[in-house]
């Protein structure tokens, strides 16, 4: 059912491209010259405006496939601001990560910024052969390269490229990324990791500019990540576990904490799922029926201090459980 979904995200994607969306201005020139070889262009960094968005429909072992449009919120001489015009979608990406073009963007490369420190995840000019090294998605030393460059074959721009870059992280996971001249960002990325498991996969559905409306980003923060599981015949789950909640080390107290569980019960079977602040005060209570299976994102008031959990599985049963905190912004654009 996933996979039909990105085929058809593809799908739409093609319509869109042969609708020739064209955003963005670029510092430098590509002058292909009527050539058929573009292989040897030096392909420069655009220049974004507010209002400016894209349209990306994606696939990830967390969550089902969702589409999400990012859009530029504010800009300096220095950098952008990312949002996203749903508020929910913003919650999703705190505390699954799976969204890495959200936030702050640099002007001069487009680095995104992972642990505070930007990370050139293309580096400009794009060329043929050129290499350089970045950290992403909590892997560090990606090791990246320009395999290819190509004219975008569905675009009405007749100087229109697409630039195909492989990356080998230290661990050994995969990533294919593209960068699409006519939407001056990605056109699609996909994350393999070591076991050949793909993690991640994104394509991009529509460009433009000239979006108005609100935008939302939430800076998040991981604190609790755990999976436990009971079968028949085993002793129950049973347990009690707690976190800190410090708030955000370099911004300040949290506005909420944000969670997505995904829950698995058998026919005979049943959990409890209980959050309670430093307080002892209850803020979460979920009993899981037999048969139950779903998954689940919602935030919770954050006040500080120490956060407990009660987790009870009986019988053949599953619950994943992850927690984030969050700073949430928002932008008019």
């Amino acid at each position: 059912m996933k996979r039909a979904y990105l085929v058809a995200a593809i799908v739409v994607c093609i319509i869109m491209g042969a609708l020739g969306y064209l955003v963005g201005t670029y510092r430098g020139s590509i002058d292909l010259s009527g050539k058929d070889d573009v292989q040897d262009q030096r392909i420069e960094c655009p220049v974004w405006g507010l209002g400016m968005f894209w349209t990306y429909a994606y696939d990830t072992v967390d969550i089902s496939p969702t589409i999400a449009r990012t859009v530029v919120a504010t800009s300096n001489a220095t950098q952008y601001q990312l949002g996203i015009d749903n508020r929910l979608d913003a919650q999703k990406h705190a505390v699954l990560n799976y969204n890495p073009m959200l936030g702050r963007i640099t002007v001069d490369n487009l680095a995104v910024y992972e642990k505070g420190i930007p990370q050139n995840v293309f580096q400009f000019p794009l060329k043929k052969g050129s290499t350089w090294t970045f950290s992403l998605l909590g892997r560090e030393n990606w090791e990246a390269k320009v395999t290819s460059i190509a004219r975008n074959a569905i675009s009405k721009d007749d100087s229109a490229v697409i630039v195909n870059i492989e990356a080998l992280s230290g661990s050994g996971d995969t990533m294919s990324y593209s960068f699409d001249t006519e939407a001056g960002w990605f056109r699609s990325l996909v994350l393999t990791n070591a076991d050949g498991v793909e993690e991640l996969s994104m394509v991009i559905v529509a460009h433009g500019s000239g979006f108005k409306g609100t935008v939302y980003f939430v800076r998040g923060v991981d604190l609790y990540d755990k999976e436990y599981s009971s079968s028949t015949g085993s002793p129950a789950i049973d347990i009690y576990d707690s976190f800190i909640d410090r708030g955000h080390p370099n911004w300040g107290p949290f506005d909420n904490l944000i969670y997505f569980y995904e829950v698995e019960l058998g026919p005979q079977s049943n959990g409890l799922l209980t959050i309670r602040d430093h307080s002892t005060t209850t803020v979460l209570r979920k009993v899981y029926d037999p048969g139950t299976s779903e998954n689940s994102l919602g935030s919770l008031p954050s006040s500080g201090g120490e956060v407990g959990l009660t987790i009870v599985l009986q019988g053949t049963a599953s619950l994943h459980l992850m927690m984030a905190g969050g700073i949430e912004y928002s932008w008019n654009v």
